[in-house]
């Protein structure tokens, strides 16, 4: 029989003191879990431990663990401090939301013996992922399944503050994340489908332009959001589309009946949005055209904003978007286009770091101008 590592990997969160030890796993929860695995494995011996440890990654000892089960016939709740010296164990490790929430990410050992070629990633059913969130007295938790899964890691590690908002969308959750509430992450359709909006910067412009909010800033948290909740999906295995969102849904919910109308208008994974055009016929070789690729430490490439002057007047516009984390060797073949396509084009990567925003908004500043809008 071969032993299968298919640790839980978690986020908890409160807005209360600092936790001195992580959650313990209750009886109820440890036996809801193993039933599980029992039901979709099958012929198969469980070993969960009984708290999670602080942090993504462990280091589990193959002679102990084959101790263990040799004296065990079905499912057992192992204390911690029999899989690891005391030591190795590190203290809650917090890190702080948006709005202040203490958040833990933690790892929980489960074992599992079996012949079977089980895979690496057992994804939660809907039922557990809420019997999960709600089994941790004055915490609010979220996870994915058993195993390792493609992002799961950087989800967790990168994006956690990210994932209570999703939950809350999921219906695993109700209490509200990082994110406003009312700001739209995701609809489910009558269909089962989800529509989950990707805000251009355009939208948030338009939504935010006239008050105090840091558009770039509000973007690159929209993206984050945006971008987490389409791992989510993809590990969980749920269907849905990815659509252009709408200003207006930044301030009111997309509606289940009038997100089932876009469902058949899905966008790429990566898409260009043109927002000036009239001089675009008149390009020539004298006046270079300019592409810069926006990067963010926290969201990664942003976009790519292609935009062509004549005597100082703005007459062509284009913002081109990566949608997922992984489009980018995409948006290097849009790239490859797009110098087909001018011939005299002056390509640079700038990163981000809040003190040169303006290369990016003053683009849109000059658009809004031009419209009338500014």
């Amino acid at each position: 029989m071969s032993l299968h590592e298919l640790n839980i990997l978690a986020v908890f969160r409160n807005d209360g003191d600092k936790l001195h030890a992580m959650p313990d796993v209750s009886k109820d929860l440890f036996l809801k879990m193993a039933e599980f695995l029992h039901e979709t494995i099958q012929d198969c011996k469980v070993l969960i431990g009984d708290r999670f440890i602080s942090g993504t990654e462990i280091n589990l000892d193959s002679e102990t663990l084959t101790s263990i089960f040799a004296h065990h016939t079905d499912s057992m709740q192992v204390e911690i401090n029999a899989l690891f010296d005391s030591h190795q164990i590190a203290l809650p490790y917090s890190r702080f939301d948006g709005v202040n929430n203490r958040n833990y990410i933690g790892i929980l050992p489960v074992i599992v013996e079996s012949d079977l070629d089980i895979g690496e990633f057992v994804k939660f059913t809907d039922e557990l992922l809420i019997e999960f969130g709600k089994a941790f007295d004055g915490l609010d938790a979220f996870a994915l399944g058993f195993g390792k899964k493609n992002g799961l890691f950087s989800l967790f590690e990168k994006d956690f503050d990210c994932l209570f908002s999703i939950a809350e969308a999921l219906g695993v959750s109700n209490e509200s994340g990082a994110i406003e509430s009312h700001e739209t992450i995701q609809t489910e359709t009558d269909l089962g489908i989800y529509v989950i909006p990707h805000f251009p910067l355009s939208a948030i412009a338009a939504a935010y332009g006239n008050s105090n909010i840091n558009i770039v800033d509000r973007f690159t948290e929209r993206l984050r959001v945006f971008r987490a909740t389409t791992t989510v999906m993809d590990i969980l295995e749920k269907k849905y589309v990815v659509i252009r969102g709408m200003y207006r849904w930044l301030s009111e919910a997309l509606a289940p009946s009038e997100a089932k109308m876009y469902l058949e208008n899905p966008l790429g994974d990566v898409y260009e949005e043109t927002l000036i055009s009239t001089g675009e016929s008149g390009i020539n070789t004298n006046t270079p055209v300019k592409m810069d690729t926006f990067n963010d430490s926290s969201a990664g490439t942003l976009c790519s904003v292609v935009n062509w002057s004549n005597d100082d007047s703005l007459m062509m516009l284009k913002v081109v978007y990566p949608v997922k984390h992984d489009s980018d060797p995409l948006l290097l073949e849009k790239h490859k286009e797009l110098m087909e396509r001018f011939q005299m084009l002056e390509h640079r990567y700038v990163e981000l770091d809040g003190s040169n925003e303006s290369l990016l908004t003053s683009l849109f500043e000059r658009q809004q101008k031009l419209l009338g809008m500014g």
